[in-house]
């Protein structure tokens, strides 16, 4: 295992660093946030404590377990199952997460159009995403197709359902910095910068889990979004 920084929520508090340089590119987030820590500054890299709380993080993985299919890669034609990625998936309607999709908005100043239908991802005992970027080189044929839907991918909200002892951690290998699942926590970091190039330093993986790994991964493009949800749910 490389010896990378290992972060909790707790690590850094927010800078001014975080608005001036290269971070001046990214998209600007609600620094005032409750709970919201840097955890790197260039490029920056947040964490949100208590983003959910344990009922809405329950909530979820009760709305998806059932309806679980393999998680697609993002790649040539509409998305497809990799062996990159083991994951499993589900994708609910922004309209019966209102009370989650608002946080969102809150703290990434974006009207909930431009929000992609929030996942949620279940990796089980050995279940992995390699090396991947969030974003797509918008110069590529693949890239433009990705883009039509919304935009570019300016910002990940990654929220960890659940509590992972063993496993499981998003691991930046550039940055040297692996973040260890726990539950309600947001890890939010920008994967293009507002003007829609992909920034290479933001390569990450979700490490093979040891313990079960339940997420919620929201994406924020530079237009509204259009999407089909896997199954329809009460209001959480």
């Amino acid at each position: 295992m490389s010896s990378a920084r290992v972060v909790s929520s707790s690590s850094k508090n927010c800078s001014s660093e975080l608005t001036s340089g290269p971070a001046s590119s990214y998209l600007d987030v609600n620094l005032l946030y409750p709970g919201l820590r840097a955890i790197s500054t260039r490029p920056p890299v947040f964490t949100v404590e208590s983003f959910l709380s344990p009922e809405e993080c329950k909530a979820l993985i009760d709305a998806a377990k059932d309806h679980m299919t393999p998680a697609p890669v993002v790649g040539p034609g509409n998305g497809e199952v990799s062996v990159s990625r083991t994951s499993s998936t589900c994708y609910l309607a922004r309209e019966d997460l209102p009370s989650i999709c608002t946080k969102v908005c809150a703290l990434t100043g974006k009207p909930v159009e431009h929000l992609e239908l929030p996942q949620v991802g279940r990796y089980r005992t050995g279940e992995f995403y390699k090396p991947h970027y969030d974003a797509f080189d918008t110069s590529t044929a693949d890239g433009r197709r990705f883009a039509q839907n919304g935009g570019q991918r300016v910002a990940t909200v990654l929220v960890y359902l659940n509590d992972v002892f063993q496993g499981g951690s998003t691991f930046f290998s550039k940055l040297g910095l692996r973040v260890a699942p726990r539950q309600g926590v947001a890890l939010v970091f920008f994967p293009a910068s507002v003007d829609g190039v992909l920034d290479e330093l933001y390569l990450h993986a979700a490490e093979p889990a040891v313990d079960p790994k339940w997420v919620s991964q929201i994406w924020i493009r530079q237009r509204s979004y259009n999407g089909l949800a896997s199954v329809r749910i009460s209001p959480i």
